[in-house]
């Protein structure tokens, strides 16, 4: 009973002594088979041909909040998207800046005829949203949106402006390496000028807020202006009318010369307070 296992075992070291020729060669043969592996075949993150079955959607809407954003936008929405093929799930939200939907599809859905379908449907919805809109994005996924690093950035000591420091000596340094298509920065966000006006104060003073807002955005610009030449060289002219402080800007005048910005409203700089950004 025991000589057959013995001749089990004993088979590969005899096969090599009798044979040394075509050991060598199926030695031979699974060398060249990995080196034109590791030579042709790409390294991916996923399989090649994989299409993620999802489709986001953003609606935006600026000027409203979030239950007028409901029954204009994503309500109707809903209805159109529903009538999509081989749409499983609809998730929904609003905001006060617009709607978003994440739409998942069954699986070996062709994503170019959803896409199409989904466009399609978002401009037959454009006759029961507001007037006023006109933005809206379909982002469709794919194994090259998934970033390749991550890494964070812990910044010691105070920073006036850290949203500012992490796009110059961060961001765009590393947006200009060959191979770099994006780089996004996660955890910092930029100074934002809040304006809060006082109902009370502005309708004692009459200040239109219409009007406000019109002077606000034509005050605060940057435009070209064209070109001159100097001693044979061709530069560059641009008209810079842009606000330089918070006090300039509390300085305008919104109802004649003596009624200011600041005696109607409250003007401050507003930014989350973190310093660990992710890229």
């Amino acid at each position: 009973m025991t000589e057959p296992v013995e001749t089990r075992e004993s088979l590969l070291p005899r096969l090599s002594i009798r044979r040394p020729i075509t050991v060598l060669m199926i030695f031979c043969a699974l060398l060249l088979v990995g080196a034109i592996a590791y030579v042709k075949l790409p390294i991916t993150l996923f399989p090649s041909g994989f299409d993620p079955p999802f489709l986001w959607v953003w609606v935006s809407y600026r000027t409203s909040n979030p239950t007028e954003i409901e029954e204009q936008i994503t309500r109707p929405l809903e209805q159109q998207f529903r009538t999509v093929r081989h749409l499983n799930e609809v998730h929904s939200f609003s905001r006060s800046n617009g709607a978003g939907f994440w739409l998942e599809f069954e699986k070996n859905t062709d994503m170019d005829v959803a896409y199409n379908q989904v466009f399609d449907r978002l401009e037959r919805a454009r006759a029961e949203m507001p007037s006023d809109q006109r933005y809206y994005y379909i982002n469709r996924f794919s194994e090259d949106d998934d970033p390749v690093v991550y890494f964070g950035v812990n910044v010691a000591g105070h920073q006036d402006d850290l949203y500012y420091t992490m796009v110059e000596h961060i961001q765009r340094p590393l947006e200009r390496i060959d191979g770099v298509a994006k780089v996004e920065i996660w955890g910092v966000y930029e100074k934002v000028i809040q304006v809060e006006l006082d109902p009370a104060r502005a309708r004692a003073h009459g200040v239109d807020l219409y009007t406000l807002v019109q002077n606000l955005a034509k005050d605060n610009f940057s435009l070209s202006s064209g070109w001159i030449y100097d001693g044979g060289k061709k530069l560059y002219v641009r008209s810079v009318g842009r606000y330089q402080s918070i006090e300039e800007i509390a300085q305008l005048p919104v109802r004649g010369p003596n009624v200011l910005l600041g005696h109607v409203a409250d003007i401050s700089c507003q930014a989350p307070n973190t310093s660990i950004p992710l890229l």
